[in-house]
Order: C-alpha cells, then structure tokens, then sequence
C-alpha cells in the first residue's frame, strides 16, 4: 500500500477517527479489525476521484445475482465456502485488482484473509484458461462483460 509521506488532519478528525476505532476494536477484537482493514485497500480505492473498487467488487455481485447464484461481500472475501461461483469471482477481483487499482500480490492476497500466493495462482489460473471449455468460456463471458462495464466507468467523462 502507498502510504502519503505528508498529509494535513484536524485534531478534531484525528480524534474522531482514533475515538472510533477503539470502539470497533473493542467492539470487534483485534482479528476482525485486522481482517476489515486488510480490505479497505480495495473498498476504497479510487481513479480520477471514481470509487472504482467499490464499483468493481458491486459489478462482481450483481453479475453473479443476475446468473441466478447469488453470494454476499462476506461470502466473497471471508467465506471458506468452496462454491465454483464464489472461486470465480475472486478470480475476476484479483484480475481487476491488479489490472485497474494497481494493486500488489500481497495486498490482493490479504483482503481475502488467504496465503500470499493466492493473487498469484488467481492469476495463473485466469492466464490458463481456454475458451474452448464450455465452463470456462462462461467465466470469460462474465469477465468481458464485467470488464466493458468498468472500462467505460473508467473512461466517462461527463460534458461539461
């Protein structure tokens, strides 16, 4: 993660901030507030001041929902469910991850709570897919068609 080296905070903010924070921790505990700020980087990511993560990952469910297989944001970052949906989509994330916000192995691998290496065999597995296979040509589907949407929330630029 790119951490700013100068940023300029109230003590006001500061303290809201910091006063939340202990509440959620001792609210939660440390291994759930460690797992949600692992997923903050790509929640909050954004491009040109456009909320792209969040927009990539609700793009990601409501695909899956309209495919008649739908799973929660809890279920795609948290869940050790092995449904072939929910390995899909974290398949398309890691992509996009990378592709659009710019994002790490690590820091992909961390917002899924899984090993370091699981962006990366993400990656290997979506590089050796072949669109010759019935299933996986599904999956390209999906990932085309989620990946003309986000271009194009990319790349709009309103007239002014």
């Amino acid at each position: 993660m790119n951490i700013p080296s100068n940023f300029n905070v109230q003590t006001k903010e500061f303290v809201q901030v910091f006063t939340k924070f202990c509440l959620y921790l001792s609210k939660f505990g440390t291994k759930a507030m460690e797992e949600y700020l692992d997923s903050i980087p790509i929640k909050m990511g954004k491009t040109d001041g456009k909320h792209l993560g969040a927009y990539i990952i609700g793009k990601i469910l409501q695909e899956y929902e309209h495919a008649g297989t739908p799973f929660s944001r809890y279920e795609l970052f948290n869940s050790n469910e092995r449904r072939q949906e929910i390995s899909d989509a974290r398949i398309i994330l890691c992509v996009f991850a990378q592709k659009y916000l710019n994002l790490k192995d690590g820091e992909i691998s961390s917002m899924f709570n899984k090993s370091r290496h699981f962006s990366k065999r993400s990656h290997a597995m979506f590089k050796a897919l072949d669109e010759s296979i019935p299933a996986n040509r599904k999956l390209l589907a999906k990932y085309n068609k989620i990946d003309t949407l986000v271009n194009a929330y990319v790349n709009f630029k309103p007239k002014s």
